[in-house]
């Protein structure tokens, strides 16, 4: 994935989760972490004043990487609202925001449990 755009998803994370202990990998190796996100894109692009799609898989591991807590294929699409890339790329940020949202629910799910 595109170092800004795990950056945005780590920013994003870091914000709704109200902890500035959210990480983009690599990371420091001596910090024992809560969980650890692993998400992998099939697909993010689209076409000038047309649909934009981000789609993938996710999974949210335990701290360590070895137990997969949960996971979820996901897709999101949105249409820019006219051709400039300035649109296109605004799009495509509003998609990772949509993402982090989902990825946000996960981590306050598994605290629950």
């Amino acid at each position: 994935m595109d170092t800004n755009a795990t950056l945005l998803i780590a920013a994003e994370m870091g914000k709704g989760l109200l902890s500035n202990r959210v990480l983009a990998s690599p990371w420091e190796s001596y910090r024992k972490h809560d969980y650890q996100v692993k998400v992998r894109l099939e697909r993010f692009d689209g076409a000038l004043g047309g649909e934009i799609v981000l789609r993938g898989v996710w999974s949210l591991l335990a701290g360590d990487g070895l137990n997969e807590l949960s996971g979820e294929v996901f897709e999101f699409k949105a249409n820019a609202v006219d051709s400039t890339y300035k649109e296109m790329v605004a799009t495509m940020s509003q998609l990772l925001v949509q993402l982090s949202g989902d990825l946000i629910a996960a981590v306050n799910a598994q605290e629950q449990n």
